[in-house]
């Protein structure tokens, strides 16, 4: 186990075919299950019923984020995790305030935070329980 992490280097699939133990195959087994580069996938051999109930959460993050226009990124990028207020941001990006949250309520913005805010604390309980922190 290497706890909590993401993974930002593309999978070599033409190399280290050999080196295949429980975790590692596991492992490789989810990330090329990943059909897109955005997919949030998750490998809890310890715990599958917990495993299974974290890909269901990551997919409805990937389905959302999958469907987001580039403003629609902007925009969420923007609110998510600021002390800022959205007539703030709104004023920063040139838009009224009504247009702001009209963006982000056809992003589904308020689903991805809650959805996200609790994929982030099972994961960090996660790794208090297996002791990685």
């Amino acid at each position: 186990m290497i706890g909590t992490t993401e993974l930002e280097t593309p999978l070599n699939t033409k190399m280290a075919w050999n080196m295949m133990g429980g975790g590692l195959a596991a492992a490789r087994d989810k990330l090329n299950d990943k059909r897109s580069m955005i997919a949030y996938r998750f490998s809890i051999g310890p715990d599958p019923l917990v495993e299974s109930l974290l890909d269901a959460i990551g997919d409805s993050l990937t389905q959302i984020e999958v469907g987001w226009t580039s403003t629609q990124l902007k925009y969420y990028a923007k609110v998510h995790n600021t002390m800022r207020t959205n007539a703030e941001i709104a004023k920063g990006l040139g838009v009224r305030q009504r247009s702001l949250y009209k963006v982000l309520h056809a992003a589904h913005a308020d689903f991805h935070k809650r959805q996200s805010g609790a994929l982030r604390h099972a994961l960090r309980a996660l790794d208090e329980c297996y002791e990685m922190r």
